[in-house]
């Protein structure tokens, strides 16, 4: 397991080809390990200290070729806790909650709440719901994470990344930046979203609510209200 561009296919011919060979065979991989709980123990401490991309392929391939998807991510959590990293790379749980939810989106919901009683995923619970659409129930979790301050604001930024946000209502974006808007340094990443948010195409209908516009106004209130430094840190 490397990354995909390590790969000696990936250095000729056609990229996206290639790209696509190479995700099929790794995922294959992930297909054939599932059943071979020796051999994920022997992989595990490479599957989350590291960023490889290849394991998004691996985590799908495992997702397709577990017959009880449930007890694989349960088995994948423990195994990721005997390692006792101080920082988890999660491509892996997040590969395998893709390919989750393209046969069981039900299921998908299961696995991704699910890791917010696991303290060592908690923090990266934004990251592992973006995998998927993000659906009401969703952007209510995240509303609550936000407004009780359970994760620091920087985390939610990866709502902007990838059209993500797009799957949120104005209404409940609107309470989520509401919420970030008060927590340290949050106002940094209302803005972020909403410059996402307001990078409308030229043929779009979209047109953001008065309470979206409002949520931004203060942001940018609290943003002249900072001192220099604070500023100058982001």
């Amino acid at each position: 397991l490397a990354n995909t561009w390590d790969h000696v296919e990936m250095r000729s011919g056609d990229f996206t080809e290639n790209s696509e060979k190479i995700h099929g065979k790794i995922e294959k991989l992930g297909e054939l390990a599932v059943s071979e709980s020796d051999y994920l123990e022997k992989l595990a401490p490479r599957l989350w200290g590291q960023h490889i991309d290849a394991l998004w392929p691996f985590g799908k391939g495992l997702a397709k070729g577990s017959s009880d998807q449930r007890a694989t991510f349960d088995t994948l959590v423990q195994l990721m806790k005997k390692q006792e990293l101080q920082l988890i790379q999660t491509i892996l749980f997040r590969g395998f909650i893709a390919g989750v939810h393209e046969d069981n989106p039900s299921l998908s919901r299961i696995l991704q709440e699910s890791v917010l009683v696991v303290p060592e995923l908690k923090p990266y619970f934004v990251d592992i719901l973006s995998v998927t659409p993000i659906a009401p129930w969703g952007a209510k979790r995240l509303i609550e994470l936000a407004l009780a301050g359970e994760l620091e604001a920087w985390r939610f930024q990866q709502i902007s990344n990838g059209r993500t946000h797009e799957f949120i209502c104005d209404d409940d974006l609107s309470k989520l930046l509401g919420a970030l808007n008060d927590l340290a340094d949050g106002v940094f990443v209302t803005i972020e979203i909403l410059r996402m948010r307001f990078f409308i195409d030229k043929d779009s209908k979209y047109c953001p609510s008065n309470r979206l516009r409002s949520v931004g106004r203060l942001a940018i209130l609290k943003l002249l209200s900072l001192h220099r430094d604070e500023i100058s840190r982001h």
